[in-house]
């Protein structure tokens, strides 16, 4: 039996959902899809604060799933672009807290995605990278403007222009908290106190 790609478990108005695509936990349609009605039943709901992490402790998201629009042209990067970006949206204007909670490799979209979110709280073995630059393309689901809100815009520029790869704990005020692995997801269970009611 398949196990689905996106997990929810909730429970006392707190629901984790786990992202599930091994090897890189990448995002493709039906990722996409999935997160969206289950973001958008928790909407209507009387959760308080959702949570959002990778399954295992290598990748949080490993970013897009290039391989989905392999063949398609510049049409499949068209709809990469606008399914990703319309996402982002969503995700930023969702009216319950969204905490991060990156467990290990970030990259390109899986970042984009954090940086429409409330708070990112990271493992110690998490890294962070905007590597679009090095397919040949730039951020293409709002990361150009919304990195620079998080951290310093040279610095934010420095890592969309080099697709550099940097620990947690250089990120700035991007990270709300780095802590061990093993306190990850306690950690932002702690956060769930400052939610609204």
């Amino acid at each position: 039996m398949q196990m689905s790609k996106v997990e929810l478990k909730k429970e006392n108005q707190i629901a984790l959902i786990t992202i599930n695509n091994p090897p890189a936990n990448t995002l493709n349609a039906e990722i996409f899809k999935t997160l969206r009605k289950i973001l958008t039943d928790l909407d209507q709901d009387d959760t308080k604060v959702i949570i959002i992490t990778g399954a295992g402790d290598r990748f949080f998201i490993g970013g897009a799933d290039i391989k989905q629009f392999e063949g398609q042209g510049a049409k499949g990067g068209e709809n990469l672009a606008t399914m990703g970006h319309e996402f982002t949206l969503f995700l930023e204007e969702h009216s319950k807290v969204i905490i991060m909670a990156v467990n290990g490799y970030c990259l390109g979209g899986g970042m984009e995605l954090s940086q429409a979110c409330d708070f990112v709280i990271a493992s110690e073995t998490a890294w962070f990278g905007q590597t679009e630059i090095k397919l040949g393309i730039i951020p293409g689901w709002g990361g150009t403007q919304r990195l620079q809100r998080w951290m310093k815009p040279q610095r934010a520029r420095e890592l969309i222009l080099t697709g550099e790869i940097v620990p947690a704990a250089e990120m700035g005020d991007f990270v709300y908290k780095v802590v061990p692995p093993s306190q990850l997801i306690p950690t932002a269970l702690h956060l769930v106190i400052y939610a609204p009611e």
